[in-house]
């Protein structure tokens, strides 16, 4: 059925000993697909997302443009007396992920794992050792907990709760951290919604924010309300609910303040008169619809912090942005830090490099991946995650990795929150934290790798340079024929080393960085792109499996 179908669309050239060629290597890929690859591919038909029953296992299949990343109106099935209703078991998303947590850009390793919901993650050195240590909020079954996780040196950490909540809210949404009274440690900034019950349902109608102070000894006991954006309507897209927070001293007075977004798409600014007491300067601009994604940073490197927003469009567009809100206050002589409007759209979502076309806002964290002083940032968002570095006047997408399932078969997810960043090795690199729905929290230590290969793209089939269907799990590449292997920089470079196999086949010295892999091939590849920076220093290499064929 699907092998006949669409195997027939590869197209052979006519003429003598090119034609024999491709028609024998043809004959031992279809041999090779058939018994190997296309049962990946399609898989049986619960795998995909289908409700089907013993007789149509046999009778039916569904047919797609993109038989993976597909919605419901783009498939048809042929019999004519399919059932309507069966379309709606068809998953937008691949039902199967195995995930890619293990990249280039990073080495990754997992800290803990809880219940569920590590959406709040912070950084800061608790316990003044000079190793950055990291907090997170987090389910247990007793109820929420707040733990500090202490970094002993050699990525080794140890936990400590600090703080149980004696009451029960369904969605305790961010954790902030930073000395917001000025007495020399480290305080608490959390925040969550709020619910009544309607209809019978718990229904979120509000945020709150409110900081723990630490008494010096990271003991954390009084709480205090800096923010009540209630009381709201149930189900009213208005209400703001589900806050995520970012903190900074924007108007450089000495003290911390912070922004929140939320599900509204406002963003709301709190100065700090220096004893943690905040008052709202007002919203400083309504994005649309969630700004769930805030980060600050000085992104043009004129001294004061800036700050990101992703944000869904509206309502339903399942498209949004990035945008970056510049601080103005020192272009003001210091009398105010951000105006009313958008600010300057710099990244488009979905990523360029979102394989599955559907992440339109999630969550921001700031960071120098290179370490050449411009801020990039990270971005993720369902169970995908995505780099953003900064080149010129462009924020350049890498695709980082996609989260695997939970041990219980749902998804990760990490468009509430639950990123960091801080130095956690102390090698002058910034590192990343990572939690999520599931309760997982995964370190990702910066590998400082200044190229990506981009070309061939992951899960997809290839027959002389065209993409020809794309595959199930993550890693898979097979080419059939020619194929220009094309390799992104993210910073400039002198010259990019091309191996196959571990023995160098090319160099190229000048951008675009592209190797035409034309020499006969049969079987399992390995390709590899090393970098070397300006001053001819090693930026690291990216590796990618290839099955290739002629």
């Amino acid at each position: 059925m699907i092998k006949t179908k669409y195997l027939a669309r590869i197209s052979i050239t006519q003429g003598g000993k090119n034609r024999m060629k491709k028609c024998l290597v043809l004959g031992i890929v279809i041999l090779f697909v058939g018994v190997s690859v296309l049962p990946t591919i399609s898989g049986n038909v619960k795998d995909r997302g289908l409700r089907q029953d013993d007789e149509r296992l046999t009778n039916t299949y569904v047919d797609c443009d993109d038989r993976y990343d597909f919605g419901i109106e783009d498939c048809y099935d042929e019999r004519e007396d399919f059932d309507i209703a069966d379309r709606y078991y068809v998953n937008p998303l691949p039902d199967v992920n195995l995930g890619d947590i293990d990249t280039s850009f990073f080495s990754t390793s997992e800290i803990a794992e809880f219940t569920s919901c590590a959406w709040g993650l912070t950084t800061a050195d608790f316990d003044d050792d000079a190793n950055t240590d990291f907090a997170g909020l987090y389910t247990e079954p007793e109820g929420f907990r707040i733990s500090i996780f202490y970094n002993k040196g050699n990525l080794e950490f140890m936990q400590d709760e600090v703080h149980s909540f004696s009451y029960w809210h369904p969605c305790l949404s961010d954790l902030d951290s930073g000395d917001y009274d000025n007495d020399g440690d480290i305080d608490l900034l959390f925040t969550y919604s709020e619910y009544i019950w309607y209809n019978g349902w718990a229904v979120n109608v509000n945020g709150t924010g409110k900081i723990l102070f630490n008494n010096g000894d990271n003991e954390f006991e009084n709480e205090k309300q800096v923010f009540w954006h209630g009381p709201g309507i149930p189900y009213n897209p208005e209400n703001r609910i589900n806050p995520q927070l970012t903190s900074a001293d924007y108007d450089m007075d000495g003290d911390i303040d912070f922004l929140v977004g939320d599900n509204s798409g406002k963003v709301e600014f709190y100065k700090n008169d220096g004893a943690a007491n905040f008052t709202s300067v007002g919203i400083i601009h309504d994005f649309g619809h969630v700004s769930w994604g805030v980060t600050s940073a000085d992104y043009d490197n004129d001294g004061d912090i800036d700050f990101l927003v992703a944000a869904e469009t509206e309502i339903g567009s399942f498209s949004g942005h990035v945008y970056l809100k510049r601080n103005q206050w020192i272009e003001s002589n210091f009398s105010y830090c951000f105006d009313l409007d958008s600010g300057e759209i710099i990244a488009d979502l979905p990523a360029e490099a979102d394989p599955s076309g559907g992440l339109w806002f999630g969550t921001l964290v700031s960071l120098d991946y290179n370490d050449d002083g411009n801020k990039d940032f990270f971005f993720a968002s369902g169970d995908y995650a995505f780099l953003y570095i900064q080149k010129g006047d462009i924020f350049q997408p890498f695709y980082v990795c996609r989260f695997p399932k939970g041990a219980e078969g749902y998804a990760e997810s990490l468009e509430h929150g639950g990123v960091s960043v801080g130095d956690f090795n102390n090698d002058g690199l910034d590192d990343v934290i990572t939690g999520g729905s599931q309760g997982t929290i995964r370190l990702f230590i910066n590998n400082y790798v200044l190229i990506d290969i981009v070309h061939p793209e992951d899960r997809w089939l290839y027959v002389f340079g065209e993409k020809k269907f794309h595959l199930k799990n993550p890693g898979q590449k097979i080419v059939i024929g020619k194929i220009t292997v094309v390799a992104e920089e993210l910073e400039p470079l002198q010259k990019v080393e091309f191996y196959l196999d571990g023995k160098l086949v090319y160099t190229d010295n000048e951008y675009p960085y592209e190797w035409i892999w034309n020499r006969f091939s049969f079987g399992r590849h390995t390709v590899t792109a090393a970098a070397h920076d300006a001053d001819g220093n090693y930026g690291g290499e990216d590796k990618i499996t290839v099955w290739k064929f002629l």
